[in-house]
């Protein structure tokens, strides 16, 4: 883009979930490029952050539901044409139809932001996206599939992450209790399970481990359930992150991402980003972030002790594990940096602007 844009993103609460961090970088590098960038989103632990990082922040309550409220919805109207922007970039999944109504009686194009593809039964939009960013060329394909009105719409915005954001820090340690953590859904699809499942094993061959379970919400009865039921009490935190989650990130030993729920190529370009040693599914999540030996040890999925005896070798040889660590930071500074997201979203605020930035 040739000139400055300005771009609202509109986005739910501000949770520490990777699909916000990723919004956060994208913001950033954005700014960094000559752009004004609003945000417009719910409240929540990242809001400070936001603001620091965005020109203007405007917290309102956000959710997937509010459409339905007329004196809400006029609130945010007044709001996204007080700030004049060019384009909405609509972030996540559960706002689509919410951005539909604005881009309408706003007469503004916007973007909507994909982790995954949609669901049979939606979104149905009043009015079409000008443009549908995806995380990679697979999951343009389902999409296109599950909505064919989309395919000339379709743009990839790869992952992108900031390694400058995570202090150096050591893997494997010696000098205290293994921790293998992961950054998480609390969702019943989102692989919890088999995480406990795969300590549960690690723990039984006699072996140390401390598994850190870190996510945006909490855990439902059933995941607390499956702690006690295993005998994991002790050797489990449950948490949700701090704003400053890069330190957390930093204590982990070894990185596990058993599931392809949304927001996990996220986490797991994070985790890569930290300098962390990878054990993940070899499935649709990992958007081909990760090379089996090189920047991680990838398992079947939902086959806990196949995960088990990843998580044990990256353990037991920490020469490997510091190397692989130090290669996922360089694949992210090299491969998937956050100014790369940036410069294909011009691209595609570019297209759907028509050519006039």
């Amino acid at each position: 883009m040739n000139t400055r844009a300005r771009i609202l993103f509109l986005a739910g609460p501000l949770a520490v979930s990777p699909g916000n961090v990723f919004v956060l970088d994208l913001a950033r590098a954005l700014r960094r490029r000559g752009h004004e960038v609003l945000v417009v989103a719910g409240d929540g632990p990242l809001a400070p952050r936001f603001a620091r990082n965005s020109h203007q922040l405007a917290v309102r309550d956000i959710t997937g539901r509010f459409a339905r409220d007329l004196t809400r919805l006029g609130a945010v109207r007044r709001e996204v044409r007080s700030r004049a922007p060019d384009l909405i970039h609509v972030t996540e999944a559960g706002l689509a139809r919410l951005g539909a109504l604005l881009a309408r009686v706003t007469r503004l194009p916007f973007v909507l932001t994909l982790h995954r593809p949609p669901g049979n039964r939606g979104p149905g939009l009043l009015s079409p996206p000008g443009a549908v960013a995806v995380p990679a060329a697979a999951v343009r394909e389902e999409v296109a599939g599950r909505r064919p009105a989309w395919r000339d719409r379709l743009r990839i915005l790869p992952p992108g992450a900031d390694p400058a954001r995570f202090p150096a820090s050591p893997v494997a340690r010696e000098d205290h209790c293994p921790v293998v953590g992961t950054w998480t859904s609390f969702d019943p699809g989102a692989g919890a399970g088999d995480r406990l499942a795969a300590g549960r094993r690690h723990l039984d061959e006699g072996r140390e481990l401390h598994l850190l379970l870190a996510g945006p919400g909490g855990p439902d009865r059933a995941l607390h359930g499956e702690v006690r039921r295993l005998g994991l009490g002790p050797h489990v935190t449950i948490t949700g992150l701090p704003p400053a989650f890069e330190a957390v990130l930093g204590t982990i030993d070894v990185y596990v991402q058993p599931d392809r729920g949304e927001g996990a190529a996220l986490a797991i370009l994070n985790a890569l980003a930290a300098g962390r040693p990878v054990a993940a599914t070899g499935v649709g999540s990992t958007f081909g972030l990760l090379a089996e030996g090189e920047t991680a040890l990838l398992v079947p999925r939902r086959d806990p002790e196949a995960m088990a005896r990843a998580i044990r070798k990256l353990l037991d040889d920490r020469a490997r594990a510091e190397k692989m660590g130090e290669a996922g930071r360089r694949l992210v500074a090299e491969r998937f940096p956050a100014s790369a997201s940036a410069r294909a979203a011009e691209e595609i605020y570019r297209d759907v602007l028509g050519g006039k930035r």
